[in-house]
C-alpha cells in the first residue's frame, strides 16, 4: 500500500509540475481549507469536526474491538502495548498523510478534465 501511494506520489507530482503545483491547484478550486475552526456542524469539515469525529473512529477501533483488546493481552508487559500503539499510531499516520496527498495530487492531474463542459456526457 505504502509502494502504491508513493509510486502516484512521485510520478503524478512529476507530471503535473511538483508540489508547488499540486498544492496551488488545490488550493485555487478550494480543495484546501486549512484551520477552519467555525463551530458551525453543518459545516462539512472543520477542525472540531475533524477532531472529535477521528477521536471516536479511533477509539472504537483501538478501544473497543476485540481483535485489538485481544492483541494488547497477549503481550507481556503494558509497556510492550503501549509502544505496539505508538508504532502503529506512526505508520497509520503516515499512511493517511500519504493517502491525503496522493489524492491531492490526482485531483491536480485531473484538474480542467471536466466531462460536462467539455461536452463528452450530459447532465439531466
Amino acid at each position: 500500500m505504502f509502494g502504491s501511494f508513493l509510486a502516484i506520489i512521485i510520478v503524478g507530482s512529476n507530471a503535473v509540475g511538483g508540489a508547488s503545483v499540486v498544492f496551488d491547484r488545490n488550493y485555487q478550486e478550494g480543495r484546501v481549507e486549512l484551520f477552519n475552526f467555525d463551530p458551525d456542524i453543518r459545516q462539512r469539515h472543520t477542525v472540531w469536526g475533524v477532531f472529535f469525529g477521528s477521536f471516536f473512529l479511533w477509539l472504537s477501533i483501538y478501544g473497543t474491538n476485540q481483535a485489538q483488546v485481544q492483541r494488547y493481552l497477549t503481550v507481556k508487559k503494558k509497556s510492550q502495548a503501549v509502544t505496539a500503539l505508538w508504532l502503529n499510531a506512526i505508520g497509520i499516520g503516515t499512511l493517511t498523510l500519504l493517502c491525503g496527498y496522493a489524492g491531492m495530487v490526482v485531483f491536480a492531474f485531473y484538474y480542467d478534465c471536466d466531462p460536462i463542459k467539455s461536452k463528452q456526457v450530459k447532465s439531466k
